[in-house]
């Protein structure tokens, strides 16, 4: 992805460039049909300068259209000298014509657009092109005439002037949305390995600590920690290659093994483990973890609902039951691994929790 950026530049560049390349073969399509009608209209002194432009015209619409089929965040510098040559010999071509009608429309002032949508400074050279050869047009005897070109030299700087400026405020625009983008995807994965760390790495510590005196123990637990970041970290893990059903049945057999207890798993309907599932998933197990350390209690029962609309997901214990309010502001299962992931997929987190009479966590989430 920053290759690609690095190599074609932003992308708002490739839609800027085919809005200009638009505005190009419109202009040439109407210079084309004006150049028509005057010589149908017209007794001209020297009418192959008329068709000359007719025929320059079509090449170059062809020649343009075809470089937009190619893949570039702006156009080459030789389109750019195209444009401008082409609106200066269409600026000389009447009077050198002898026709009565100034023909070339508005493709002068489309030249000086695409150029200023290319850089603002290249804009700025085309119309100061285009200016000095309609200076070189002034019958100075004739002011109508005279502020009518002055009029056309004001337009050239006009549009490379907003043109420019439109096209660089845009680049800003889209440069600072990229990095909040960039910034929130950062921050989105530091959260996720925060949360990952909490629920698989710092338990594995906590239970290598108090499994110390028991060595093949221990190698067993650091063996399967080994497995699950290398799942985490390289690719999908087991269980997720499966349904959320069966990917609960598996966190709830490791959460056995390695905390003693029963976790009884009872699924109603499957779906993909992906998205808000996969996040119903980790919050769920982080519940069957809290309830098999916390709880006091020797079975846990977990329900599993997948719906049309939504999945929901309930963890209940018969232990001791806890506080919410109590537990400490540094203690972030539930805060982050519960909440925080089911918030951020736009579920809801309920749990219903009396001392002595167990606790009950309801999770639930949009498909």
């Amino acid at each position: 992805m920053l290759a690609e950026r690095k190599q074609f530049g932003p992308p708002v560049a490739f839609t800027i460039r085919r809005i200009a390349g638009g505005a190009r073969l419109i202009g040439l399509a109407w210079m084309i049909v004006l150049v028509m009608v005057a010589l149908a209209r017209d007794a001209m002194t020297r009418p192959g300068v008329a068709w000359t432009l007719v025929g320059f015209s079509a090449f170059w619409a062809v020649v343009a259209a075809l470089d937009q089929l190619r893949v570039r965040p702006a156009d080459p510098w030789w389109i750019t000298i195209g444009d401008a040559a082409l609106a200066a010999f269409a600026l000389v071509a009447p009077e050198v014509s002898g026709s009565s009608d100034l023909f070339y429309g508005g493709f002068p002032g489309i030249a000086v657009v695409a150029a200023a949508a290319r850089q603002r400074s290249v804009g700025w050279m085309v119309a100061a092109l285009l200016s000095a050869v309609t200076i070189a047009r002034f019958r100075i005897a004739d002011l109508s005439q005279a502020l009518a070109e002055l009029s056309a030299l004001v337009t050239y700087a006009m549009l490379a002037a907003i043109v420019g400026w439109a096209v660089h405020v845009i680049y800003r625009t889209d440069d600072a949305r990229r990095r909040a983008e960039d910034h929130q995807a950062r921050a989105e994965e530091k959260a996720a390995l925060a949360a990952h760390l909490h629920d698989s790495v710092l338990q594995t510590l906590a239970l290598v600590q108090r499994e110390a005196s028991d060595p093949t123990r221990v190698v067993a637990l650091a063996r399967r920690q080994e497995q699950e970041l290398r799942g985490w970290l390289y690719g999908q893990a087991d269980g997720d290659a499966a349904g959320l059903a069966r990917s609960l049945e598996v966190a709830a057999s490791e959460l056995e093994e390695a905390y003693g207890g029963k976790v009884e798993v009872v699924a109603v309907g499957d779906t993909e483990v992906e998205g808000s599932a996969k996040a119903i998933l980790a919050a769920g197990r982080e519940g069957m973890l809290n309830a098999l350390k916390h709880s006091g209690a020797d079975r846990i029962d977990v329900y599993l609902e997948v719906q049309p609309q939504n999945i929901k997901l309930f963890v209940r214990d018969r232990g001791v039951g806890f506080d919410r309010i109590t537990v400490p502001a540094d203690r972030a299962g539930i805060r982050n691994s519960i909440e925080g992931r089911i918030s951020a997929v736009g579920g809801k987190v309920e749990i219903k929790s009396l001392s002595g009479e167990g606790t009950e966590l309801r999770l639930e989430v949009p498909r």
